[in-house]
């Protein structure tokens, strides 16, 4: 099932220190799963690229929504401000409430547009429920009234403050709640963001995943916070990406394929990584893959290859959303689904991953049952971030 080129597995093997062209550590069984609905750990960057001429949209239909004729804000010149009527709404609630006069700098993106901005490949301004704001030219209270009535919308989900841009970004994406700083991952909260705002957004972030707000976590607790201490790896990554993989079943394994455990490591995977791993963690070499400790120590080490390997390739850092991508297609996959995103986003994702595409046809294909309608490079890989994300885009 290796389908990468010689030139991109030599790449890869200096990335990652292995030898992928002898197939990836996770092969030979990595696509054989299909991963169902989740929910959501990091997100987006700023847009940046602005003409600094800007409108009014009092009055005008936004999204479906019509914004009142009283609305403060100004929308930067070349924003595209087709949104989805969620956003809309909050949007023009946070202008009623604060009378601020901000300035909305993104909205909605085309894959072409996200790519060229530098944007997450699962960007929720791709799904048109996002937007950023520029709190430049407002004094201290008026950004402390703006980010309370952003934080108190019910529909927002996910917020980020980008302290060398002074911009924020929020969502209306599903499932729970979703905090970052400029780094954009949980991580970077609070870091180069004023008091009050770490402490409003620590506040709201509450209810980011726990192990007491998902079910099945609570057990694994001790396991978890090891795990993320040991490795720095978040903690509200490792939840949802558990939660996706197995449902918190330690003893699961994949039908029609050698997949285990709470984090489903192939067998040829985990024998692979245990015994590249088990002393700098600690484990016993001859752990089974049911050993929730050191499947759950292993993932969390891995989680770090890959996420410096897709770096690389990226030439940039990734949330840890974009991780995921590679904990699914393994860190060669992975990466080279980044770099077609980012060059190539419009082409058909399953051309240039037939094996991936054959095993899980509703990743690649929007009709799974017919293989119709293919997605996108861009779309897989929206749609896999989307999966440790809560939204659906």
């Amino acid at each position: 099932m290796d389908y990468e080129t010689d030139s991109f597995n030599a790449e890869l093997t200096d990335l990652l220190g292995v030898n992928t062209s002898q197939g990836d550590p996770k092969a030979p069984d990595t696509y054989l799963r299909d991963p169902g609905p989740t929910r959501s750990v990091v997100n987006d960057v700023v847009e940046s690229s602005y003409a600094p001429k800007a409108s009014s949209l009092a009055g005008r239909t936004i999204g479906g929504y019509v914004a009142s004729k009283s609305q403060a804000y100004t929308v930067g010149e070349h924003v595209n401000m087709d949104l989805d009527p969620s956003v809309a709404q909050a949007l023009d609630a946070v202008s009623q409430q604060t009378g601020a006069p901000f300035q909305v700098i993104s909205g909605f993106r085309d894959p072409n547009r996200n790519a060229a901005v530098g944007g997450a490949r699962g960007s929720q301004h791709l799904s048109k429920r996002a937007v950023d704001i520029s709190l430049n030219g407002l004094d201290e209270a008026s950004q402390k009234a703006v980010v309370s009535s952003i934080l108190a919308q019910p529909g927002v989900n996910g917020f980020g403050y980008y302290p060398n841009s002074n911009s924020i970004h929020f969502d209306t994406r599903e499932g729970y709640r979703a905090a970052w700083g400029q780094s954009r991952s949980s991580d970077s909260i609070g870091k180069g963001w004023p008091s009050w705002l770490t402490d409003q957004v620590s506040q709201w972030h509450g209810s980011a995943p726990t192990v007491s707000s998902i079910k099945g976590a609570s057990k694994f607790s001790g396991i978890l916070s090891e795990a993320s201490s040991k490795t720095g790896v978040p903690i509200d990554y490792l939840i949802p990406v558990a939660k996706q993989e197995s449902d918190f079943n330690p003893n699961l394994v994949e039908k029609g394929t050698s997949a285990t455990g709470l984090y489903q490591f192939p067998a040829k995977s985990w024998e692979y990584l245990q015994g590249k791993y088990h002393k700098e963690l600690g484990i016993d070499p001859n752990a089974p893959a049911t050993d929730p400790r050191a499947n759950t120590l292993i993932a969390a080490r891995y989680t770090k290859d890959i996420r410096a390997a897709m770096e690389k390739a990226a030439g940039r850092e990734i949330g840890w959303d974009e991780v995921y991508v590679g904990h699914f297609m393994g860190p060669t996959g992975g990466a080279r689904l980044l770099k077609a995103a980012e060059n190539i986003p419009d082409a058909k994702a399953a051309d240039l991953f037939p094996d991936a595409a054959r095993y899980n046809p509703a990743v690649f294909y929007k009709d799974q049952r017919t293989k119709r309608n293919p997605r996108t490079t861009a779309e897989v890989y929206a749609f896999l971030t989307n999966k440790v994300r809560g939204n659906k885009d």
